[in-house]
């Protein structure tokens, strides 16, 4: 895994130690906020659904759950160490079965 810090004006890509997963690939995104209540965990990946009072659409993590699992991977909130948010989401490392057998099928490589 590669934490990426953001500072104003600058990013840092630095590999975490032990998480290295050639199997797949993980990002993972941390806040220090006051995190996600673990009952709230699942349904912010649900369609339109935000806290009371906020003026979103409710549609960012719907899409990204949707993206991630298009590509055959998985995406999860949880508590951050030391506080926040995480939210972890891994996808297959390679080349996707689906482009490899449209490849084969084509004549390519394969």
């Amino acid at each position: 895994m590669i934490t990426v810090t953001v500072e104003p004006g600058q990013v840092a890509l630095v590999p975490v130690a032990g998480t290295v997963d050639r199997e797949a690939v993980v990002i993972s995104v941390r806040d220090e906020g006051p995190g996600i209540p673990e009952h709230q965990r699942t349904l912010i990946f649900s369609r339109f659904w935000h806290t009371p009072g906020a003026s979103n659409s409710g549609l960012g993590l719907y899409v990204v759950r949707a993206l991630v699992e298009a590509h055959g991977g998985k995406i999860i909130a949880q508590t951050a160490p030391g506080g926040g948010a995480e939210l972890r989401f891994s996808m297959p490392a390679g080349e996707p079965d689906a482009l490899r057998r449209d490849v084969e099928h084509a004549g390519g490589r394969g």
